[in-house]
């Protein structure tokens, strides 16, 4: 299948999405099985959770005095791990340890050219990030400071995490420092220094800031105009976002001729600042595709993202109304197109079904809503389609989204999606806060932490770390059964520790689990892990029932290490 999507900022969010570590890029949890095999390990976080081992959480974030020529990996590695167990099980009473990286691991001149400058720094780039995301707000001066720091002696990744954790407690500090840093920056071509791009920081700028911003943009874009085409593109998007009145101008250009100006060269960039508000409309519709051989597909997936964002803010008012009957004819029109109509074309494919069909049940369309709701139960979509139109019925509030992409989440926990770029970006893990949104308390969507995407699973933790639904233990344990082969090692092992975060709320459910028999000996004895590691008083009793089932396999070896001593 042909595939030409756009990566267009702004259409996904930011947060903990698919960003495991301020100073680092890897998966949260790796295999238990290689590390969860001693009496010991019954004190780490990743074999028995949050609330057992609390104490080693809270003792690893003690990190004493940094030196230059010693090798500091492992304690350090073991801080930043903490940290991360912090943020994604909610453990607020690590913010005071954190705090203290800000200052006390400031490096001095000694630690020049020495790895401990990155381990120094490593670690308040990781502070930053985990009290932001457990809402610290008076660690904000401080974080206002290490952004400063940052831009001319950090990482440049980590001077764009620590801003997007200033962001995340503080936006208005945040717009206020990113107009500051626009402009005193002269070179917009080169990125920040080891890396990242400075014009990532434009989206912090609030729509509110816009009278201090401006001026500043636009003198920026005219010096871009024969400078950096990219940078000049951003500049100008960013003034769109900001300007209402140069916005009313850029919608007249997209609705003429505009070849040969700045605009045809920036479209992408600018169309992705639309959908905002309803005199929006007939110019994303405009772009939504062609009916011919020449559409240009990275434009037509902006725009109906954008109108779909745009759907989401409409209200009953005259503007919104006017809106819905000029999106209602574009589409109308464009349904007939092959792009959505004809599978043999070259421009048809499935994700514009989903897009399509999903922004005439925005308004209102039933006969469209009944097409997404059948992509969604296709079981046999593998492509992602199904989870982009679950996404956006779960965005729209369409009567019946939450039950569909609660079935979605439970038969995918064994399937992977083909496409996982531009529209399908993170798609689970947007689909999974959508859920939450939409129905906090509905504890089904719970079963993505048994999903295979780790950007998901993980999001899935740090969702039910913070509203802790009813129902989140059986809708897990009922999914889990399915998951088989190695998969049990990642899937299933680090989806059960995962519950630990509820305490022992889910121990009835993990025990029923173990004594199924018949559910796979490798998910019964996952269960049993937990079962121990959440020191269930019939523990002893569970080993003996695994002898007579013959059913000791490498888990329940671990979770007899994991256990008090059996007399």
């Amino acid at each position: 299948m042909r595939l030409v999507l756009a990566c267009v900022v702004g259409l996904v969010a930011h947060d903990a999405h698919g960003h495991y570590s301020a100073s680092r890029s890897t998966r949260l949890r790796g295999d238990r099985h290689l590390i969860c095999y001693r009496a010991e390990d019954a004190a780490r976080v990743d074999c028995v959770g949050p609330h057992r081992a609390r104490a080693t959480l809270l003792a690893n974030l003690t990190v004493g005095e940094l030196v230059p020529g010693k090798n500091h990996s492992l304690h350090v590695d073991r801080a930043r791990d903490a940290a991360l167990d912090a943020v994604y099980f909610s453990v607020r009473e690590a913010i005071p340890k954190l705090r203290l990286w800000l200052t006390t691991q400031r490096p001095d001149a000694r630690d020049e050219n020495d790895h401990v400058m990155f381990d120094k720094q490593a670690l308040r780039a990781e502070a930053a990030y985990a009290l932001a995301h457990l809402g610290d707000v008076t660690s904000v001066p401080g974080i206002v400071a290490l952004v400063g720091e940052f831009e001319t002696t950090g990482t440049g990744f980590m001077w764009g995490d620590t801003l997007a954790a200033l962001a995340k407690l503080d936006p208005a500090r945040a717009s206020r420092y990113v107009i500051g840093f626009a402009g005193r920056t002269t070179d917009w071509r080169t990125s920040m220094r080891g890396g990242g791009s400075k014009l990532a920081a434009l989206e912090h700028i609030r729509v509110e800031d816009a009278a201090a911003a401006l001026p500043v943009l636009a003198r920026l874009a005219k010096r871009e105009e024969t400078g950096y085409d990219h940078a000049h593109c951003e500049l100008q998007a960013t003034r769109v976002r900001l300007d209402e009145p140069f916005r009313a101008d850029v919608r007249k250009q997209l609705l003429g001729h505009y070849s040969g100006t700045w605009l045809a060269g920036c479209a992408n960039s600018v169309i992705a600042q639309l959908g905002v508000m309803p005199a929006d409309a007939e110019a994303l519709v405009r772009h939504l595709g062609r009916d011919d051989q020449g559409m240009d597909m990275g434009v037509a997936n902006i725009s109906y993202s954008r109108i779909l964002e745009l759907e989401t803010k409409l209200d009953g008012g005259a503007a919104s109304e006017a809106a819905r009957k000029i999106l209602r004819q574009g589409l109308v029109k464009r349904s007939t197109w092959p792009h959505v109509a004809d599978l043999s074309h070259r421009n048809y494919e499935l994700h514009f079904v989903a897009l399509h069909h999903a922004a005439l049940a925005g308004i209102g369309d039933a006969g469209s809503r009944s097409k997404l709701f059948a992509l969604i139960d296709d079981a046999k979509d593998v492509s992602g389609s199904a989870w982009l139109a679950a996404y956006w019925a779960l965005r729209l509030r369409l009567p019946g989204a939450p039950d569909r992409a609660a079935a979605l989440a439970a038969r995918s926990v064994t399937t992977r999606n083909t496409n996982r770029s531009g529209v399908f970006e993170r798609i689970r893990g947007r689909t999974l806060d959508a859920f939450a949104d939409a129905a906090p308390s509905d504890g089904r969507w719970a079963v993505m932490l048994l999903d295979g995407d780790a950007d998901a699973s993980e999001r899935a933790l740090y969702r039910l770390s913070r509203s802790k639904p009813a129902g989140a233990c059986e809708a897990v344990t009922r999914a889990a059964p399915a998951i088989a082969g190695s998969s049990v090692m990642t899937q299933t092992d680090n989806a059960f520790l995962a519950l630990t975060t509820l305490g022992t709320t889910c121990l009835p459910a993990l025990e029923q689990l173990f004594l199924d028999r018949t559910v796979t000996k490798e998910v019964r004895t996952s269960a049993l892990e937990i079962v121990a590691a959440l020191e269930s008083p019939r523990t002893c009793s569970h080993f003996v029932q695994a002898q007579r089932d013959r059913i000791f396999t490498a888990p329940a070896l671990r979770a007899a290490a994991l256990a008090k001593p059996c007399n």
